[in-house]
């Protein structure tokens, strides 16, 4: 019988998702927020910013668990 996921399980899969979604998206993304720090949740970006603090006191707790912190730099085109 297979386990089921916990929810910080089920966050840390929706984490992953998201960053799946930047590095597949990323040219696109970079294009439009280079040098800014994004707030991605659900593969959209919800919050930017210049600060990390900044973005991240955009959403106020929400979605803690489950939103992906991450900063988008001008000079990679593509994940590595």
């Amino acid at each position: 019988m297979a386990e089921q996921a916990t929810e910080v399980q089920k966050a840390r899969e929706r984490l992953l998702e998201n960053r799946k979604w930047v590095d597949a998206n990323i040219e696109d993304i970079q294009k439009q927020y280079k040098d800014k720090w994004l707030l991605v949740h659900d593969k959209k970006i919800i919050e930017s910013g210049a600060m990390p603090a900044e973005v991240k006191a955009k959403i106020e707790k929400k979605f803690v668990d489950e939103t992906l912190l991450i900063y988008v730099p001008n000079i990679i085109a593509k994940p590595m």
